[in-house]
């Protein structure tokens, strides 16, 4: 897709306007996602955090993160969250790997990130 997001004349037009007509529906289960180094349509990071906190007025369960490389990003993305008011569980985004630093076209760029993985307030 590209542009920014074009809402259909009679479709909902935003993420938290979806997840409210879902849960008319039923209760269900709503995982929603956010963006610790900031959606690239995002006009800054309060906007991310206004917008996860609509989300889950709206009916959203929890929250999964884009994956980042900056622990930081996603610790502050938590810390500035829960100061908002959010209250659903924010679950920082992974990348699972089945390569081990040194072997395979991508170990370098693994290698330089294990030494990021690991972060005390995750």
């Amino acid at each position: 897709m590209a542009g920014p997001y074009q809402a259909h004349a009679q479709g909902y037009r935003s993420t938290p306007e979806l997840i409210q007509g879902i849960r008319r529906i039923a209760p269900f289960e709503i995982s929603v996602s956010f963006y610790p180094e900031r959606h690239p349509d995002s006009p800054n990071h309060g906007h991310e955090i206004q917008l996860l906190k609509a989300k889950m007025d709206a009916g959203a369960s929890r929250a999964l993160g884009q994956f980042c490389f900056d622990n930081d990003a996603t610790a502050r993305f938590r810390e500035d969250a829960a100061k908002a008011g959010v209250t659903i569980p924010v679950i920082p985004g992974i990348m699972p790997t089945t390569a081990f630093p040194g072997r395979g076209a991508h170990g370098g760029q693994m290698r330089r990130l294990y030494s990021r993985l690991a972060h005390p307030r995750l």
